[in-house]
């Protein structure tokens, strides 16, 4: 993955970001099931605030931005999972963190070659 264009990664990893998005609106729609004794749905939809964005932001930024982000998306899946017992649902969760903790890998990669670029 990391050997492709950048725009190809970034085109990859927010394909992927979509199909999450696809799994989540299950829960919010009511075509899964939220764990008994949970808060309402918009609670569990809802992520924390984001840092700020400026289209002007260095490569770098904009790589530490999306890392922060990605850490955030894995702890926060794990948490959700952490709410079911058993199911389809806890399972869900579980692989959404886990496909997070890949984008996280890639995206402290192209973070570690954007701020310590090699000089030769």
């Amino acid at each position: 993955m990391l050997g492709r264009r950048p725009g190809g990664v970034l085109q990859a990893l927010a394909e992927a970001e979509g199909e999450h998005r696809r799994l989540l609106e299950g829960f919010r729609e009511g075509r899964r099931p939220l764990p008994e004794g949970s808060a309402q749905v918009g609670s569990l939809m809802e992520s924390s605030g984001a840092p700020p964005f400026s289209a002007t932001m260095s490569p770098a930024d904009a790589f530490l931005l999306a890392a922060n982000k990605e850490r955030r998306a894995v702890q926060r899946y794990d948490g959700w999972a952490s709410l079911y017992q058993v199911g389809p649902e806890r399972e869900l969760l579980l692989r959404l963190a886990e496909m997070e903790r890949q984008h996280l890998a890639r995206v402290e990669a192209m973070l570690s070659n954007a701020a310590f670029p090699e000089a030769w």
